[in-house]
């Protein structure tokens, strides 16, 4: 049962996290602002450090571990540009521990009790909502217009995923430079016939 909850009701640390060298991932809680680890940052993991308590079984079919622990360490490349250096690592490079979080739940006699979860707060990155997308700007993108299952599809959303590409944003701004020569035009224009009228 606590399993299956959604992230928003276990102090948004997921059951499971799907973690692989190479990997887009993105943060999805406040771990060290000053550091530019805010929910919502977007990189590439460069290397995973196990617990040292792990002993790893058999490799799975589709050749991954399922480990008993979170790792110890996450080497993590934000995309964007870090100010902070750890002496020892490539550059670029910020070290991301598991989180510790509690969340109360209610047994089926309505009893509250406290499950305290452990994970890595991290998720695969390759596709997000449009909410998650607000102020990043990304190389290009794919947006699914398609009505979602929960709520609705709004003009303001739409606009937020649409306008997230540096190739859409281009287009938009020489969209917006040939519509400043020519309003410059037909401003120039009235005041060149008045002045030739003289």
């Amino acid at each position: 049962m606590v399993a299956g909850m959604k992230n928003e009701k276990t102090a948004h640390l997921a059951d499971r996290v799907m973690l692989l060298v190479g990997m887009k991932a993105m943060v999805i809680v406040n771990l060290a602002t000053d550091k530019e680890l805010a929910n919502g940052t977007r990189g590439t993991i460069d290397d995973i450090v196990l617990d040292p308590r792990e002993i790893l079984g058999d490799v799975e079919e589709d050749s991954s571990y399922h480990l008993k622990y979170p790792p110890a360490l996450v080497l993590f490349k934000p995309n964007a540009e870090v100010k902070h250096h750890f002496r020892g690592l490539k550059d670029s490079i910020l070290l991301i521990t598991p989180s510790d979080r509690s969340f109360s739940m209610k047994d089926e006699n309505g009893k509250s009790f406290t499950i305290h979860r452990r994970q890595m707060a991290m998720t695969p990155a390759y596709a997000f909502t449009n909410f998650k997308s607000q102020g990043q700007t990304l190389i290009a993108i794919f947006v699914d217009l398609a009505p979602p299952p929960k709520g609705g599809l709004s003009a303001f959303s739409a606009y937020v995923a649409l306008s997230r590409s540096q190739e859409q944003l281009r287009i938009e701004d020489a969209r917006l430079e040939a519509l400043a020569k020519q309003t410059a035009l037909v401003g120039v224009a009235p005041m060149q016939l008045v002045e030739n009228g003289r």
